[in-house]
């Protein structure tokens, strides 16, 4: 590394520390002092990068006192080719251009099993700490095992069960009208003794009244699961469905609700006031309505999927038409839901349709609406070495969990302590990640995921503050200094704590060529990361000038890094 312009106040002391195995030599200054080392570490066992295929390689990690060298190692993942039949998804970056991205997404119970390529010769993996840097984002799954809408009749204790076994840590929403609006309504109960709570309610018509509900609990186990509500007073219908969601939360960031008549007329609009449907939420509507004629098919909003809350009509002994045939009174109900990628403004309309028109009475509908949270979720992940047949040899890691994946794309970094093991030759080093709800996984260029093992050089240099003051730091690529980066499939140089990245290649150009700034506490240490992946043997350099900038002024100092890759 060598110093810049020394703009900066004299008093200003950083320590920078090549972190690797072994210390060769120690250069220093008034200001700065570099150590000097060698270490040798593996390639990422598996690193999700588009690419050629190639062999598992030995990367090494040099400095001295002016250069930061590292190898690049040519890997990639795949798991559509992989020996043996495993998981779901099937996916392989391998077919996808070198410094392509792209995403696969785990749902509930599916496990995704991940491969290096073949290990040319026997590998000797040592015990320690392998690190998943992971970027992910959790996720909600689209409603299931959703019920039929239907009549409870006039029991006080109606029920809807779900088709096969909800899943634990699931949402369950059960969904309903009951006539009159008058009808005390209490709690659902259920057959795992979830706890239930009320999400919304609002109440509709006039000649006939009735009131809508959602409410809401959250799985305790996977089994077979019945919901019973309760009522008191004399009830002439009610309508219910039932469905579960995975990856959402029982809170809510909004509840809305709406009501209307209809008097006469061949048709009306049911929706809601203009509501926030968040990005990232699960936002449901549930309307419940007297169609009053021979049709109840209502037509959905175009920005919502529909659900399955329509059943058959319910009949009952009050008409609302009394001449030209006379059709009686009805209900039924609909619903839909929506899972955006970022917020906007809805009003969740059904359109509905009257067979005849209404000649005697005021009719109506109420429709409920709730904009459910996503869940935090976390990953499973084991790691094995196998051979050539995908046989498990040694069990590095066993079911250890990740940090936790939010809603929002970011990175995960997550370590584990892992045992040793030996791949052979033709093996592969197989790593296994099992989602309990949606995670979507990211790969790629300036999305890197990395599953790595014990012996990976992480970090190559340690950035330490001496004072007793912050300062503001960040690289830049500087300009024509860039020798052979074609060959860069990806390269990301990156902050750790804050995470930051700085540096970014992708198919051989670069297309971040700086960062954004961060803060380096007093007496605090700043992490640089390095991740390179090429198509093709060679050495590629970079010049970086690191600038530290006082948090009281405006002078800087900077320092040059070179990198080199081979």
């Amino acid at each position: 590394m060598r110093e810049g312009p020394a703009w900066l106040s004299a008093s200003v002391a950083f320590v920078m520390v090549l972190l690797a195995s072994t210390v060769a030599s120690e250069a220093s200054s008034t200001n700065f002092r570099a150590s000097s080392s060698t270490g040798t570490v593996r390639s990422p066992s598996v690193s999700l990068q588009g690419g050629t295929a190639g062999t598992s390689t030995i990367s090494s990690v040099e400095a001295d006192a002016g250069t930061a060298k590292v190898t690049a190692g040519l890997t990639y993942y795949e798991t559509a080719n992989m020996p043996v039949s495993c998981g779901s998804p099937t996916v392989d970056t391998s077919l996808t251009a070198p410094g392509g991205t792209g995403s696969f997404t785990i749902t509930n119970g599916q496990t995704a099993c991940l491969w290096t390529p073949a290990y040319s010769s026997s590998a000797s993996i040592p015990s320690g700490t392998t690190v998943l840097d992971a970027w992910a984002s959790s996720g909600i799954s689209a409603p299931m095992d959703q019920t039929t809408g239907a009549s409870g009749g006039t029991t006080t204790t109606p029920t809807c069960a779900y088709g096969s076994n909800v899943a634990a840590g699931a949402l369950l929403v059960v969904a309903f009208l009951v006539s009159p609006s008058s009808i005390t309504v209490s709690s659902p109960t259920d057959s795992q003794s979830d706890t239930w709570s009320q999400v919304v309610t609002k109440s509709g018509g006039s000649t006939i009244t009735f009131a809508t509900y959602i409410y809401a609990a959250v799985a305790g186990s996977s089994a077979a699961d019945t919901i019973t509500l309760h009522f008191t007073g004399t009830v002439t219908d009610s309508y219910v469905t039932c469905f579960e969601v995975l990856g959402a939360l029982k809170s809510t960031d909004t509840t809305t609700s709406g009501a209307g008549t209809a008097t006469s007329g061949t048709s009306f609009s049911a929706s809601v006031g203009s509501y926030t449907c968040t990005g990232n939420d699960f936002c449901y509507a549930f309307t419940g309505y007297q169609p009053c004629g021979a049709s109840s098919a209502p037509t959905y909003d175009p920005a919502f999927t529909s659900m399955s809350a329509r059943g058959g009509d319910f009949t009952g002994a009050t008409n609302c038409r009394t001449t030209g045939g006379g059709t009686a009174y009805r209900f039924n109900a609909a619903d839909e839901y929506k899972l955006p990628s970022s917020s906007a403004s809805q009003t969740s309309t059904f359109s509905l349709g009257y067979g005849t028109n209404i000649n005697t009475g005021t009719w109506g509908w109420a429709e409920v609406v709730a904009v459910f949270k996503p869940a935090t979720t976390t990953l499973s992940v084991s790691e094995y070495t196998t051979n050539s047949a995908g046989a498990h040899q040694d069990t590095l890691i066993s079911s250890v969990t990740t940090g936790t994946i939010t809603s929002t794309k970011t990175e995960v970094s997550s370590s584990f302590s892992s045992s040793a093991g030996t791949v052979p030759a033709g093996g592969y080093i197989e790593t296994t990640v099992t989602a309990s709800q949606s995670v979507t996984i990211f790969w790629g260029s300036g999305q890197l995921t990395n599953f790595q093992t014990p012996s990976l050089f992480n970090y190559v240099l340690k950035i330490h503050n001496a004072v007793a003051s912050s300062w503001t730091i960040n690289l830049r690529a500087i300009t024509g200094s860039n020798v052979n980066i074609g060959r860069l499939t990806n390269l990301t140089i990156s902050f750790a704590s804050p995470y930051s990245q700085q540096i970014i290649v992708a198919s051989g150009t670069m297309t971040g060529s700086s960062g954004s700034t961060i803060t380096l506490a007093s007496s605090g240490d700043v992490n640089i990361k390095v991740g390179a992946f090429a198509s093709s043997i060679g050495t590629s350099t970079l010049v970086l000038s690191l600038k530290v900038l006082s948090s009281t002024a405006t002078p800087y100092s900077q320092y040059t890094i070179d990198v080199e890759v081979d």
